[in-house]
């Protein structure tokens, strides 16, 4: 079949079957409007000046999945041309895939409003269904000589992604020095979302995790135990840097600047072969700063679904009609489970260079969407309805969660933390069948908890309330280090590298701040400047809380929130000066607040005194990261302050205690 038409010089005759003809240009089209969406993601991520929240290898998948989706479109028109080989449709299909791309280039923009989108899209399909119906011979030169030209383009992109992660790891290997001889592997196990009391060796009420369990008692099991924030990046940053969140540039948006060495940093200098393996995308993925000092890093996985994930029109229609859901997927596509984790770490292992390791690895699973097959709890499957309705847990309103949809909740909660038990089981098996558990230091704990309604809250990243950062924290090392011990000693994950760097290198390295916990489970004395550093927290507001409920009735919403543990009083200050004071010893999920109580106030106010002492040792301290203002730690002296009691004025301090919601 040929395809003849006047253009310029006479008519000219395209010996071309005509419905290969559309799925060329379907396929064009791809790739052209694949590209240009990349392009506006690299640009809008590098206007914004934050990292993006996406794989580095969007650069090809993007392109790659947008081919793909426009050429299994096209397959209908390659029908059409064999029913109707006399009607000439290209001009149509021009414009009908010149309106869809330029609408889902504009609409990633997130620069212009709805309607001018549609107005510019209806413009450029009109002007594009007009040129190729005046000069379809020359539109078609140009889709057959060019496209091998994309594809090419699409493949070194691919290819310039591995070569480049491929050449900076062998690199980096091979810059090691020589471990001392006597260095032990350091496995650091972060359990992304666990809170203390949902373990069975924390609490009586906690899940039955027997591997967890055995693993604390051969070695130390830390009960009071606090991370720095209630949510993933800044803890995890302080837990690799040795300093709180308020010292690092890591936040909702900013990732971890190079600022300061890394954990990764100080033990690769050290010589040893250091690799992450992570399942948190959003906030452990390498655009984040997480990624710096480890030669290996696995976080973006490659594959279809990964691929399927960077297509606009993909995640337009699953996220606009629950397709993913009618599909039988309730989770995110790109979501990683504990077992390829596990199973990745396995896999590196065997092919590691010889030579002590530190790897870190991520679990995901008890993050929500909460999303187990069974609920053992209740012995049987998830309806459709109920698997939804835990797919948009975080989208809830949480002033109408009722006792029921929460007992639910932390039901299929519970059900992930028996699967991340059996993970960890499974991980120190494969260090026994490789020999490596005896010289091999095991940390386990979380970089956060989560809320199921104490205090009136749900979800995490929006208060700094015990069910938020008391986390488990458990160290063993066989034959090294003690077993059977329990620690009351409060502790912070700050001083978590500090620890690590303390047991495995000789001398130890003093690049990175913090004390080693080693003094919570001695019996010898306490030396001065070497007690666990402060149980500071704090958390920022979320920058966009309208687009979740229940960041958006949560107290961060109000502004930077700050805790500090003096003794055993336990103080949360909101942006607005309310203050809440616990005491630690009986500090549990819904514990009472105890800075209504009049018999409290001196302790409240020696706290508070404590917590200003804390942010006045720092040069400058940044109020809040929505930017509504800036301060100097010196400004928020508590003379200036006072503390009322209900709504009457009780005393010369500006501090309103805020009511615990029982």
């Amino acid at each position: 079949m040929s395809f003849q038409t006047r253009d310029g010089a006479g008519w000219q005759s395209v010996s071309w079957p005509e419905g290969l003809n559309y799925l060329l240009c379907f396929l064009w089209f791809g790739l052209v409007i694949g590209i240009a969406e990349a392009l506006v993601v690299l640009a809008v991520g590098l206007s914004q000046g934050h990292f993006l929240f996406t794989s580095d290898h969007f650069s090809w998948m993007i392109p790659l999945a947008e081919a793909v989706s426009y050429f299994v479109a096209g397959i209908p028109f390659l029908l059409l041309a064999w029913v109707f080989p006399r009607h000439k449709f290209l001009f149509i299909v021009a414009g009908v895939l010149g309106f869809f791309g330029t609408l889902s280039v504009l609409s990633m923009s997130g620069k212009l409003i709805w309607w001018s989108i549609y107005i510019l899209s209806a413009g450029i399909a009109l002007r594009a269904a007009w040129t190729v119906r005046q000069h379809p011979n020359g539109f078609l030169r140009l889709v057959r000589w060019s496209t091998p030209g994309l594809i090419v383009v699409v493949a070194l992109c691919a290819a310039g992604i591995y070569g480049r992660r491929a050449c900076r790891e062998h690199h980096a290997l091979s810059q090691l020095r020589q471990a001392a001889a006597d260095a032990p592997n350091v496995l650091l196990i972060v359990l992304d979302t666990v809170r203390a009391d949902a373990l069975s060796n924390y609490s009586e009420s906690g899940v039955d995790t027997p591997n967890m369990t055995r693993f604390g008692e051969e070695g130390i099991v830390f009960e009071k135990a606090l991370s720095t924030c209630s949510w993933t990046l800044p803890s995890h940053a302080s837990m690799f840097t040795g300093r709180y969140p308020h010292e690092l540039s890591a936040d909702w948006n900013s990732a971890l600047d190079e600022r300061y060495p890394t954990l990764a940093e100080v033990l690769g200098r050290q010589g040893y072969a250091t690799a992450g393996f992570v399942a948190n995308l959003n906030y452990c993925s390498r655009p984040t700063g997480l990624a710096r000092g480890f030669a290996h890093y696995e976080d973006y996985l490659v594959s279809v679904r990964e691929v399927a994930r960077h297509c606009y029109w993909v995640n337009v229609l699953m996220k606009g009609s629950n397709g993913l859901a009618r599909a039988g997927l309730y989770d995110s596509l790109g979501r990683k489970t504990g077992e390829q984790i596990t199973q990745d770490f396995a896999r590196w292992l065997d092919r590691r260079p010889d030579r002590p390791f530190f790897a870190f690895l991520n679990y995901l699973d008890a993050h929500d969407p909460y999303l187990p097959e069974k609920l053992s709890t209740e012995n049987r499957d998830l309806t459709h309805k109920e698997k939804l309705a835990m797919k948009y847990w975080r989208d809830q309103d949480p002033t109408r969660i009722s006792d029921e949809y929460r007992r639910f909740a932390r039901a299929c909660y519970d059900s992930k933390i028996r699967d991340l038990d059996g993970q960890i089981g499974r991980l120190l098996e494969h260090l026994e069948q490789r020999g490596l558990r005896e010289n091999t230091l095991v940390i386990i704990t979380s970089d956060h908890g989560e809320h199921f309604g104490e205090h009136g809250v749900y979800y995490h990243g929006n208060t700094l309330y015990e069910s938020a950062v008391h986390v488990p924290l458990m160290i063993s090392w066989p034959g090294r280090l003690p077993t059977g011990i329990r620690t009351e000693v409060p502790v912070s994950l700050r001083d978590l590298a500090a620890t690590i760097l303390d047991l495995a290198l000789e001398p130890r390295s003093t690049e990175l701040p913090g004390n080693s916990l080693q003094l919570a489970w001695q019996d010898t004395p306490a030396i001065p400047g070497t007690q666990p550093s402060k149980l500071f927290c704090t958390v920022t507001p979320h920058p966009a809380p309208e687009r979740l409920p229940m960041q958006k009735y949560a107290p961060a919403a109000k502004g930077t929130m700050y805790s500090i543990l003096d003794g055993q009083d336990y103080v949360i200050r909101e942006a607005d000066d309310r203050v809440e004071l616990f005491d630690f010893q009986k500090f549990s999920a819904g514990a009472s607040n105890l800075a209504d109580n009049e018999v409290f106030r001196g302790r409240l106010e020696r706290t508070v005194r404590e917590l200003d002492r804390f942010l006045d040792a720092f040069p400058a301290w940044k109020e809040s990261s929505s930017g509504t203002s800036t301060r100097q730690a010196g400004n928020v002296s508590s003379d200036r302050r006072r503390i009322t009691r209900g709504d009457t004025p009780a005393h010369a301090d500006d501090l309103q205690p805020r009511r615990s919601a029982q």
